[in-house]
């Protein structure tokens, strides 16, 4: 079953809307996909939250009810086959011991650059767990089948 991971991507302080997406899709982007390797998602969509060029810092346009709460830029939307290579990909990414191995730690360098990564969000969506419609699952028992 595909499973979907959501970030929410905030650019550093003192960088543009443009020069963020034209940096992250000419340096980060490229550079996850190498070191990443098979491990790279099925698809890794990119939605960057459009400013008024004029006011890169302020609401987000066209405006709307909530606009002025949206403070990161991009949401990235990562699918993958199934689980085991959710987990695979999660693994190369975080592990300490395989991120020298794999070079992640140059993924980290590049992104440094114009991503905020204290603020990045990552939330699993569409993902195969014991949760049904968000509600954690209860346990089968003898005589009844989990929620």
């Amino acid at each position: 079953m595909p499973c979907t991971i959501l970030a929410l991507i905030y650019r550093k302080a003192g960088i543009t809307p443009m020069d963020f997406k034209e940096q992250y899709e000419d340096a980060v982007l490229p550079h996850i996909k190498k070191e990443m390797g098979r491990h790279f998602p099925l698809t890794y969509t990119r939605h960057y939250i459009g400013r008024f060029h004029y006011w890169p810092d302020g609401p987000v346009e066209p405006e709307a009810k909530g606009a002025a709460t949206v403070d990161y830029d991009l949401i990235a939307e990562l699918t993958f086959e199934d689980r085991t290579e959710v987990d695979s990909f999660m693994n190369r990414w975080m592990s300490k011991s395989l991120a020298h191995r794999y070079n992640v730690e140059k993924i980290a360098k590049v992104e440094e650059k114009v991503v905020d990564r204290a603020k990045t969000t990552v939330v699993y969506v569409d993902f195969p767990g014991p949760y049904v419609d968000g509600i954690r699952a209860k346990p089968a028992t003898a005589n009844a089948p989990a929620v």
